[in-house]
């Protein structure tokens, strides 16, 4: 469902996995240092663009919370939560990638104000603590981020 995210978490997964293996000194004094992989300017373009499809969803799960009678009874709120789970997991690599340096710091405090408005949201459908939706500051902040 979210598979938005594949090419800059490739390069956050390549990373990891590259610092993660051992290496032989001499090895690491023959060769220079590696540069950090950084996503090229298509990469973070995509993933902005699908950050922005996230915030999207994060707005139609939060007007459907306010007339819906819950995701057993309602399917198309059931899809949007799904959808909402399914970016959450990635959503949590893409900050880890962020406070690796692999995004830039726009980009980083993007998607951690994504992240927290899908994990809002989710507990507001969670508990269905509707005044969780409504704090009107954090609403206009969100709509800023579009």
């Amino acid at each position: 469902m979210c598979q938005a995210y594949d090419s800059v978490l490739y390069l956050f997964l390549r990373r990891s996995e590259s610092a993660s293996k051992p290496s032989v000194d001499a090895q690491r004094a023959a060769s220079p240092p590696a540069e950090p992989l950084q996503p090229n300017v298509n990469e973070v373009e995509k993933l902005r663009s699908d950050l922005g499809v996230v915030v999207e969803q994060v707005k139609l799960c939060r007007e459907m919370l306010l007339n819906s009678p819950g995701i057993k009874e309602d399917e198309a709120l059931s899809d949007v939560v799904g959808f909402l789970e399914a970016c959450r997991d990635r959503l949590v690599d893409i900050v880890e990638a962020g406070a690796q340096g692999i995004l830039g710091e726009e980009l980083f405090e993007f998607a951690l104000k994504v992240n927290d408005a899908v994990s809002r949201t989710l507990e507001a459908e969670r508990v269905r603590f509707l005044s969780m939706l409504i704090d009107f500051s954090y609403r206009i902040r969100i709509t800023r981020l579009v």
